[in-house]
């Protein structure tokens, strides 16, 4: 492994018309453990930590006014830092095989009948996306109900309908 100095990050692009800033963050904070001291160590060898890139100042604010909310919730330091998205922040995508990890891990029947072509079309396609988040849930009755919810909200190709069908057989057994 090359040592890159690297962040992981996921880059959230929203509507602020249906998900405000300040879900966000919500989301971001039920997502890990933010007193995680590992976070701490960050370094030229280390590529996890806990951070919130802000565009501006207003979302610099609002990250920092949800960090102290949060911070009231636990009972240990919250260790995440709160960083402006300059301009020499450049966000890469990472590899293929770390895009929509549940969908390519578990479902590639899924996922191949999806026919997304190149890497970006996979990064960039909502429906994978969607069905990800949904193949992630560790209720799989709350999953096979969802994926017939895309079923029915969505016209797709037949062969992606079958797919999704099977998916759903596979959770319900």
């Amino acid at each position: 492994m090359k040592i890159t100095g690297h962040t992981e990050a996921v880059r959230v692009i929203y509507d602020n018309r249906i998900a405000s800033f300040q879900s966000i963050c919500d989301a971001f904070w039920g997502s890990h453990d933010p007193t995680n001291k590992e976070y701490l160590e960050f370094g030229i060898d280390k590529h996890l930590r806990s951070v919130i890139f802000c565009a501006n100042e207003e979302q610099k604010k609002l990250a920092r006014e949800s960090k102290v909310r949060q911070q009231m919730k636990l009972d240990r330091r919250i260790v995440t830092r709160i960083l402006a998205r300059d301009s020499c922040f450049v966000f890469y995508l990472a590899e293929t095989r770390h895009q929509k990890h549940y969908l390519q891990r578990d479902h590639t029947g899924l996922c191949e009948s999806l026919a997304l072509r190149s890497t970006q079309h996979f990064v960039d396609s909502h429906l994978a996306c969607k069905l990800n988040g949904i193949l992630e849930k560790c209720d799989r009755s709350v999953a096979v109900e969802d994926l017939k919810r895309v079923m029915d909200a969505h016209k797709l190709p037949e062969k992606t309908r079958l797919a999704l069908v099977q998916t759903a057989q596979e959770l319900s057994k």
